[in-house]
């Protein structure tokens, strides 16, 4: 156990030496000083656990010693008793609103003087151990409070995702019951957050099958695994997921499970579908001539793939849409019809 340190501070040497050798014999570490200047350096230099002032000194008084070791941080607590020949009650209150927590005049009983000692070293090491215990404790209660903060903000996060996203997140024991259920996707189903709390899933799924996608799904997680499936339930599709749940310690103690509900990206993807097929279908009924087409330099037919010699109209009309609609261009009215078309030109 490490010694308590005494300060002495007196003038007086002979009184200084008597009261050094008898804290000694109790067991105290002493310094003595006989100036107030080196009375402070030393307190504030030095590991001092009290102080025993004398009033009157050869520089500065006692009052002006405990002034200026109060106003230090290092010194502001250590207890100081003033020794001195003063009685008056004025400067007994003086001596007290400064700090000192005793006072003893001249002649005194030295073991009266002990007592004290001991009792004010005993109250100040209590009371560094109450203030040391009072800062964990609020050093504890503020990483407490940090640690509410950060849990309350990390639900209220947590609280936004699950009410913005059209998911549903649930909880299950080890008996298949839930213990939670939350998310906005509910509302879909027409649900409220933990509603189906304490329900076995076989009640909520209105079956006794235990291959039923959402049964089996939980019993595999409860067994380690990891199982993702789709369903649609009451209306909706989903695109769920569930996992194993573990506790503190690592053990499964029961299954987690989220549902995206995915009703309208499914049917987006079968509308783009019905219309895939719609363009497959109009693409299939289109006709288009591609490649060289071998045709008669003074007939104009076409030669089909069979070798046969077809009228271009018709072999048009059977490779592609066109319909024709028949007329005479002026070269072949004039060849055919050469005197009626000249007069009907002229007229």
């Amino acid at each position: 156990m490490d010694k308590q340190r005494i300060l002495i501070v007196e003038d007086d040497l002979d009184l200084a030496e008597m009261l050094d050798a008898y804290f000694r014999v109790q067991n105290y570490e002493v310094v003595t000083a006989a100036w107030g200047e080196e009375a402070i350096r030393i307190s504030t230099e030095e590991v001092v656990n009290l102080i025993v002032l004398d009033i009157r000194l050869p520089d500065i008084n006692g009052y002006e010693v405990v002034r200026q070791l109060r106003s230090q941080r290092r010194t502001q607590d250590v207890p100081i008793i003033f020794l001195t020949e003063k009685r008056d009650r004025v400067d007994k209150l003086q001596g007290l609103e400064l700090g000192v927590v005793d006072y003893i005049t001249k002649p005194f009983q030295v073991d009266e003087l002990l007592a004290r000692v001991q009792t004010h070293i005993a109250l100040h090491k209590l009371q560094r151990q109450l203030a040391t215990q009072n800062a964990q404790l609020r050093q504890e209660i503020a990483e407490r409070k940090r640690a509410q903060a950060e849990l309350a903000a990390s639900e209220a996060r947590q609280r936004l995702v699950l009410n913005q996203i059209p998911a549903l997140v649930w909880i299950i024991d080890h008996d298949l019951r839930f213990t939670s259920t939350d998310g906005a996707g509910l509302a879909g189903i027409n649900s409220r957050p933990n509603q189906s709390v304490g329900m076995s899933l076989y009640e909520y799924c209105r079956t006794d099958d235990p291959e039923f996608p959402p049964i089996a799904a939980a019993r595999r997680a409860l067994a380690g695994e990891s199982v993702s499936y789709d369903i649609d339930w009451s209306g909706r599709a989903f695109q769920s997921h569930v996992e194993p749940f573990l506790d503190p310690q690592g053990q499964v103690c029961g299954v987690i499970g989220i549902a995206l509900d995915i009703t309208e990206r499914k049917a987006a993807e079968h509308e783009r579908e019905q219309l895939i097929g719609q363009l497959q279908e109009a693409l299939a009924s289109i006709k288009t001539l591609r490649g060289l087409v071998p045709i008669c330099a003074a007939c104009k037919k076409i030669r089909d793939d069979g070798g046969y010699w077809n009228q271009l109209e018709s072999y048009l009309h059977s490779h592609t849409e066109a319909e024709f609609s028949h007329g005479i261009c002026p070269e072949c009215a004039r060849q055919l019809y050469g005197e009626f078309y000249d007069e009907a030109a002229g007229a």
